[in-house]
């Protein structure tokens, strides 16, 4: 297991060691967060094409735009 581990740190330049200067992860994503308004959740759902294969929630598009506002809640 050693011998992948350092095959693997030699290959990734010793990714162990990398930090990211000035933040910390997380911390600039918690900032960046904010609530999303009714308004844009409608403008990104009449932007769905029709006839496109179903994500990883199983809920076609065709649902999302037609189903009114109860879809919307």
């Amino acid at each position: 297991m050693e011998e992948w581990k350092e095959h693997f740190m030699r290959l990734l330049g010793g990714v162990e060691g990398r930090v990211v200067r000035g933040e910390r992860r997380g911390e600039r994503e918690k900032e960046e967060e904010k609530e999303i308004s009714r308004t844009e959740i409608r403008e990104i759902i009449g932007k769905l094409k029709d006839g496109k294969a179903v994500g990883g929630d199983g809920i076609p598009n065709e649902v999302w735009k037609y189903g009114g506002e109860e879809i919307e809640e």
